[in-house]
Formats: structure tokens, C-alpha cells, sequence
């Protein structure tokens, strides 16, 4: 009886093994519908160029890839090409949380659904935008 009970439970225990890693796959991530979406140029100096505005990064920023991973803000200071991302700001105008959209979700985005790019506060950006000179206030 007692090898019965044993063998009942460890099959059912390495069907269950068996089936979460591929559950697992089927899970995506949640990108809050307020996000705005851009193109990711560059984040450095505490500050990231999003499409056509530069955010300071707010203490606390999350920037996540396609897995769902927080990643560190200096592995992305020279990008080669930009990312396409969702963001959202928070109540200062600071750039809070970035998700780096996978190839699917880029496919999937619906432009029209997608709330314009926030300005930022009033800052002193020392990071140029491409294409366009770095301006102070000091200048």
C-alpha cells in the first residue's frame, strides 16, 4: 500500500514538473496602458534621450528588457541603433519605468492606443539629442 501511495505521488509530481516549464512560456508581462512608447537613444549623466525630449532619471528607475529583467541604466549609455520602448514618468516629470519592447510587442503596437510623449520638466539637459547640439543654461 505503501509503494503504491509512493508511486501515485511521484508520478503525479513529475507530471506537474513536466508541465509548469511550459506554462511558464505562455506568460507575458504587463506594460500599464498610460506608458507612452519612443525611441530609446541613449541613457548617461542621469539621463535618458527619448524620441525627442531628455528625462532625467528618477531615483528608483526600472529599465526592463524583453524578458521581464531589470537591466542596469549603464549597460545601455551607447546604444548603436535605438530601442523602441514603453515609459512612464512619474509626478516630477522624471522617467520612472522602461520596458524595451521584445520584436513581437514592436508588431503589436497599436500607435493610436499609445498616450503622447510626456514633457519633462524644466531641466538642464547636458546630453545632446542626436542629430543636435548639447545645451546649458549655462551657455
Amino acid at each position: 500500500m505503501n509503494f503504491r501511495r509512493f508511486f501515485t505521488s511521484l508520478l503525479l509530481t513529475l507530471g506537474l514538473l513536466w508541465v509548469l516549464p511550459a506554462q511558464a512560456q505562455f506568460v507575458t508581462r504587463v506594460i500599464p496602458p498610460q506608458a507612452s512608447a519612443g525611441k530609446l537613444y541613449a541613457v548617461r549623466q542621469g539621463q535618458a534621450a527619448i524620441s525627442n525630449y531628455v528625462y532625467r532619471l528618477a531615483p528608483g528607475v526600472q529599465f526592463r528588457n524583453g524578458d521581464n529583467l531589470i537591466i542596469l541604466s549603464d549597460t545601455l549609455a551607447n546604444l548603436g541603433e535605438p530601442l523602441i520602448v514603453r515609459y512612464t514618468v512619474d509626478v516630477n516629470g522624471d522617467l520612472f519605468r522602461v520596458w524595451i519592447l521584445t520584436p513581437n510587442e514592436i508588431a503589436n503596437l497599436d500607435l493610436r492606443t499609445i498616450p503622447p510623449q510626456p514633457l519633462p520638466l524644466a531641466s538642464d539637459p547636458a546630453m545632446a539629442l542626436p542629430g543636435r547640439p548639447a545645451t546649458s543654461s549655462n551657455n
